[in-house]
Parts: structure tokens; sequence; C-alpha cells
């Protein structure tokens, strides 16, 4: 890794900070609005009769995987299927450049002909793989756009799903002590 950046190189590995620390930021509000889907689908749509081992899933893959399937086969979510089905697809491709971002090294800590130079290491069953791409912060405006618009989407989607399957329900903090004590 080369030293550390100076003048404009300096302002340069700056502006990367804030656009992935955008990322972070974004990608957190988004997934957490996932976990809600997630949650509500689960335990009050019929999801949980769908997971093998009855299992809340956790990692973005499996929650991407479960509600596709959700969204395919139960009936309580036909109203929502083609806009929930939409959506985790468009997460799926966002993630796919979220997880570059975040899981990736960057090589120099200047941009080379405008672009931060990354690796980053795949996993096959008994191998790893390396993979090299650019980032230009020129074009990082086209995936601040893409973030904000999907964030917007989600939590509309999320209070959808709200509003059909958790109108007046109490939370299980709630229900757990009668005086509603946390």
């Amino acid at each position: 890794m080369s030293e550390e950046p100076h003048g404009e190189e300096h302002h340069d590995f700056i502006g990367l900070c804030q656009a992935i620390g955008f990322v972070v930021i974004h990608w957190a509000l988004i997934e957490q609005q996932v976990d809600n889907w997630v949650d509500a689908v689960f335990h009050h749509c019929g999801g949980e009769n769908l997971r093998k081992d009855k299992d809340i899933p956790r990692a973005f893959n499996q929650k991407r995987k479960f509600l596709i399937v959700c969204f395919k086969k139960l009936p309580s979510l036909a109203p929502f299927s083609r806009e929930g089905q939409n959506l985790v697809t468009r997460l799926t491709e966002l993630s796919v450049k979220r997880n570059d971002l975040i899981h990736g090294a960057i090589t120099a800590l200047s941009p080379i002909n405008g672009a931060f130079q990354y690796r980053i290491i795949g996993y096959e069953k008994q191998a790893h793989t390396l993979r090299e791409f650019g980032f230009d912060l020129h074009d990082f405006s086209i995936l601040e756009k893409s973030l904000s618009d999907t964030l917007t989407e989600v939590i509309k989607f999320s209070e959808k799903l709200a509003d059909t399957f958790l109108h007046g329900m109490t939370t299980p903090t709630e229900d757990s002590d009668p005086k509603g004590r946390r």
C-alpha cells in the first residue's frame, strides 16, 4: 500500500471514506426494513412453516431466499407478491455493489486514473478466488441515488406490511410484562 495521500489525493481518500460511510449507513437502514419484513412474514403470515428448521433467517442471502419463497407461496402475501419480489431483486443487485465496497480492500490510498482500485477475495468450495475492480467517486452519485430511493421504497413497503399484518398488535416486550414495564 502506498504512503499516506497528501493534497488532492487526501481529498479523494476522504471522499472515498465518506462514500463508504454513506453505503454502510444506508444499507443498515435498508436491511433493518428487510428484517421487519422477515419478522412480519415469519410470525404473522405463516412463513415459519416454510423454514425447514423453523428458524428465522439471519444473513441477507437467507432473508432474500426466504422472502422470495414467501411472496410466491403464501396466500396472505398475494397482494404484495409482485412489489415484494421486485424489491428483493433490486436489493440483491444492490447488495453485490455493497459487498464489493465493504468487503473489498483498496490496494492504494490514492485513485489511479480517477478510480480507487480494490481487491476482493471470493470463496469457492475448496479455494479462494481473487477479483479486482475500480470504484470511481464520480460514479458515486448513481449509487447514492439508488440507495436513497431504495431506502424510501423499502420503508413504504414496511409500512404497508405493518398496516396489514401488525395493526393493533403489541411487541413481545410489551406482552412480556402485564404492567408495561421494560
